[in-house]
Formats: structure tokens, C-alpha cells, sequence
């Protein structure tokens, strides 16, 4: 929901392979409306999120462009042949330590270019469900 701007609707997308039926709708329905209001009503700071809309223009170093590129151009690149998360964070950790930088600076980097903050949901996983589209353009060095 968060990633859909709290937008039922849009969120509703992510979901059309699993929803099958009228109750598999109203299912879905009732839930993200529920999320939506625990997330506007009760949900603690840490938990609440927006991705953000713009590229975030950030004091990078040389080598942290260097990674967000290398990134992008391999989501840009590479997106379907990313088989799940474990690849996907496996891969990042192998930039990572390619560029001789470390992790949690990369991590909060990347939060910050896709969510403004400095930490997150789990970032592999977190990225495959934001999309390819939204991802790469969010990350522009």
C-alpha cells in the first residue's frame, strides 16, 4: 500500500495473478483498506514510508555513483533475470564489495533515493516489489 501512495487502486495491480474470484476481490479490498487506515492511524513512525516521486539529489561519493550506476544498469539490464530476493541481494553485496564500500552506507543510500529515509523494509525484496520502471528512475546518481 505504502509503495501505491496508500492508493487501493494502484495497489490493486501488484495482486492481479493471485485474485481469482469475487471473494478473492473482496478479500483484497477489505485488507487494503484496513492496511491503509493502520498505516494513516496506528502505525509507529518507524514503520511509514512514501517512495519518493523525484530523484533525490543526494552528496555522493565517487565511488557511490559508481554503484548506483552499476545498480541501475543491471536492474535496467538484468530485471528478468533476477529469479528472486536472495539473487538480487547477492548480487548488490557483489558491487558492494567490487567498489570496496560498505554495506550500510550502500543501504541507507538506497533508501534515501527511494524512500528518503535511512532505513527500510528489506531491500532486495523492497526493490523487486517497487518495480523495475520506479526503481530505475529513482535511481539517478
Amino acid at each position: 500500500m505504502q509503495i501505491n501512495y496508500l492508493d487501493v487502486k494502484r495497489a490493486r495491480g501488484f495482486y492481479n495473478n493471485e485474485i481469482k474470484n469475487d471473494r478473492d476481490e473482496r478479500r483484497f479490498q477489505e485488507r487494503a483498506q484496513r492496511a491503509a487506515y493502520w498505516i494513516e492511524n496506528s502505525a509507529p513512525e518507524e514503520f511509514k514510508f512514501s517512495l519518493n516521486t523525484e530523484v533525490l539529489k543526494l552528496e555522493m561519493s565517487e565511488k557511490q555513483v559508481s554503484f548506483i550506476d552499476t545498480l541501475r544498469n543491471y536492474l535496467k539490464n538484468e530485471w528478468s533475470a533476477i529469479p528472486d530476493d536472495k539473487a538480487l541481494h547477492e548480487k548488490m553485496y557483489e558491487m558492494i564489495n567490487a567498489l570496496e564500500l560498505e554495506p550500510m552506507e550502500v543501504f541507507t543510500l538506497l533508501y534515501k533515493k527511494l524512500i528518503n529515509l535511512e532505513k527500510g523494509p528489506k531491500l532486495a525484496g523492497f526493490i523487486r516489489t517497487i518495480g523495475q520502471d520506479r526503481v530505475v528512475k529513482l535511481l539517478v546518481p
